[in-house]
């Protein structure tokens, strides 16, 4: 899955109110339920645009000191 709703380890991060930890709870509850099913575990990551980070793994790119690593499996697309 490459997106879904936040859940409560993120609301705890951000000092969400109890009501809000619940909300938060409840909207993630199906997503986590089949990420344990399938004996993995679900979070949710935001990511925000940084220029000064984004222009450092440019340059580590650049220089080779990182490459991007491409695979193909089922896996991946879901």
């Amino acid at each position: 899955m490459i997106s879904g709703p936040p859940n409560p380890t993120f609301a705890e991060a951000l000092g969400l109110n109890p009501m809000l930890k619940l909300v938060v709870r409840l909207l993630s509850r199906s997503v986590r339920s089949k990420a344990k099913s399938r004996g993995v575990q679900y979070s949710f990551l935001l990511m925000r645009a940084d220029g000064r980070q984004l222009q450092e793994i440019a340059g580590l790119i650049d220089s080779a000191a990182l490459r991007p690593v491409e695979r193909q499996g089922r896996d991946q697309m879901q």
